[in-house]
């Protein structure tokens, strides 16, 4: 009987010492890590527009966020007040997203495609918002770059990369993924024809603008080009906007005239191949030639000397159809 009992006791103190054995080890021994995050999950979605490169088309460049659309009813919540300078070009639609390097990227390339009105009113905000620091670089219609951002337009598509971070080579992997974009996009890479009428000689490359309405700080005209020149260190400036039709830019050309009266002079001109012309001085936009060939109002502004402003003049009169 006591035989038995000792040797009840002691297996039970074996079972013990091994318990604790046990739970000793379990104490030392690391938990498993835990497994590595699983890519952003973005759901499901649309199908993305063709122009959107997939996951490392370009580069390494992973798309980390959905795809949102704007209209002009809601394009504020992207663009907060400057969405009312687009909707004054045009604004049609606006497709936004977001891209990142790889799984564990920290920059964000933010990516935004402006479908505007027509590749008038794309150019036209290209030409007003785009970095005026940024190189010309051979993508779409025109396009500029910095390490941060490409600015480009084709057709009637405005498109903008904002990188938040400069990395590595950037600019160049930047450049690459609007040349993505722009090779898928619809329309061709022509620049608005009106440009065409303008005289090549002296022109400040790159120095195109497209004006909305309001046009030379003159309510009453419509949008418009100007174009930057520079003659022997002399600056000025060629413009041309649509009257509409040949009635209404008779009625505009007089506004016109009447408002460089009230702060100057006007002085007309012989018909030359325009249907009325004149000379004006203003304290803001210097001597001016402003002549109206049928729809359209153009001239020169800045250009002290008569004769070659008077060439310049007719040059671009005589482009227009």
């Amino acid at each position: 009987m006591t035989i038995m009992r000792t040797t009840g006791l002691l297996l039970a103190c074996v079972l013990i010492v091994t318990a604790g054995c046990t739970l000793l080890q379990a104490k030392k021994t690391p938990a498993p890590a835990p497994a590595p995050a699983p890519p952003t999950v973005l759901g499901s979605e649309p199908t993305p527009p063709p122009y959107l490169p997939p996951d490392r088309a370009v580069d390494k460049w992973d798309r980390c966020e959905k795809v949102h659309t704007y209209s002009a009813d809601n394009l504020y919540l992207s663009l907060g007040r400057e969405g009312a300078r687009y909707k004054e070009y045009g604004f049609v639609e606006l497709v936004q997203t977001k891209y990142r390097v790889g799984i564990e990227g920290t920059e964000r390339l933010d990516v935004q495609v402006h479908h505007m009105r027509d590749n008038v009113a794309a150019f036209g905000i290209y030409s007003v918002t785009h970095d005026k620091n940024a190189e010309p670089v051979e993508v779409g219609a025109r396009a500029c770059a910095t390490d941060l951002t490409v600015d480009m337009v084709k057709g009637p598509y405005f498109v903008r990369l904002n990188l938040d971070t400069a990395v590595a080579e950037s600019r160049d992997s930047l450049v690459r993924f609007a040349t993505y974009i722009a090779e898928k996009l619809p329309g061709d890479n022509a620049l608005p024809a009106l440009l065409s009428a303008f005289p090549e000689k002296d022109r400040v490359p790159h120095s195109e603008q497209y004006l909305a309405p309001g046009f030379l700080d003159r309510p009453y005209l419509k949008g418009g080009y100007r174009v930057l020149y520079e003659t022997r260190g002399v600056r000025y400036t060629m413009f041309l906007c649509d009257g509409g039709d040949p009635d209404e830019a008779v009625m505009t050309m007089s506004l016109f005239r009447m408002s460089f009266q009230n702060v100057g002079s006007a002085e007309a001109l012989l018909p030359r191949p325009w249907l009325r012309a004149f000379w004006a001085l203003d304290p803001k936009l210097g001597r001016a030639l402003v002549f109206q060939k049928g729809r359209y109002i153009g001239g020169t502004m800045g250009l002290p000397d008569r004769k070659p402003a008077i060439l310049l003049s007719i040059e671009l009169a005589n482009a227009l159809p």
